[in-house]
């Protein structure tokens, strides 16, 4: 799906899924939020918020402005959907790191406690 998506120029999506797909391939996308904060919280981290509109009381004028906008300039956006995916990837990989280094650092804890206490129950039994 998402090679079918990065095929687009834009895509104006309503489901939530349908603007991942897209973002994630780098095609621009308009987020029609009908329902709740996903379209949003999706949009703002990938700061593409400007191009939610409520599916309610958005105004066709809007959404053609959006359409012309992102049509015009689809590399711009593609470039910077691209580098803020890759900021969130960097930051996911440190976070990983971090945990990983704290995990190692409670485990190497542990097993020097676990250690410590087997050679206190040896001592203590013979």
């Amino acid at each position: 799906l998402v090679a079918l998506y990065s095929r687009a120029r834009v895509v104006v999506g309503t489901r939530f899924h349908s603007v991942i797909f897209s973002l994630i391939s780098g095609t621009p996308a308009i987020a029609l939020s009908y329902f709740g904060p996903k379209a949003e919280g999706i949009m703002e981290l990938l700061d593409q918020s400007r191009f939610v509109l409520n599916a309610h009381d958005f105004l066709p004028t809007e959404l053609s402005s959006h359409i012309g906008l992102m049509w015009t300039n689809r590399d711009k956006f593609r470039n910077q959907i691209f580098r803020k995916l890759e900021q969130l990837r960097r930051l996911d990989e440190d976070f990983l790191l971090d945990v990983s280094r704290i995990v190692g650092r409670v485990t190497s804890r542990s097993d020097n406690l676990e250690s410590r206490d087997s050679t206190r129950s040896l001592n203590l039994h013979t």
